[in-house]
């Protein structure tokens, strides 16, 4: 199935600033700084994921970042009060490393064996992970 590719670029852009707006309040557009960049520890693992990115390792960088959202996740529901704002910031920084990902050419993408799709599916299984689902935009997106 043939589709436009820069359509589903903007697809992707809107699925982050609707998730944006549910979740957040509103999005952060690239010249405002995110909250989790507060975090030193959140700024340094974001610092990495991207420099991982623009060295075409995008599967590792996703990897990492999964397993790092597997282990706050973990840690939040042994906590009594469950999710905290440090669960929020790290699902914040995920959809700005997938935004990142998402601002790329296709054919950086293509070369590094990484494509749209999997930015989107990488998008909603995060989002999944929250608990979090948008009704009918996956369907919209293919």
């Amino acid at each position: 199935m043939k589709y436009d590719r820069k359509g589903l670029m903007r697809s992707i852009s809107d699925l982050l600033r609707l998730t944006g707006v549910i979740v957040f309040g509103g999005w952060n557009e690239r010249y405002k700084q995110p909250k989790f960049i507060e975090n030193a520890a959140l700024e340094d693992l974001y610092q990495k994921l991207l420099r991982m990115v623009d060295h075409g390792k995008l599967n590792e960088a996703e990897n990492e970042l999964i397993d790092y959202i597997e282990q706050i996740l973990t840690y939040g529901e042994e906590r009594e009060n469950g999710k905290d704002r440090q669960d929020m910031s790290v699902l914040e920084m995920a959809l700005c490393v997938y935004g990142y990902m998402n601002d790329k050419e296709d054919a950086f993408l293509c070369e590094n064996g990484y494509s749209r799709e999997e930015i989107q599916d990488g998008i909603e299984g995060v989002l999944s992970m929250y608990g979090i689902s948008i009704p009918g935009y996956h369907s919209r997106l293919r």
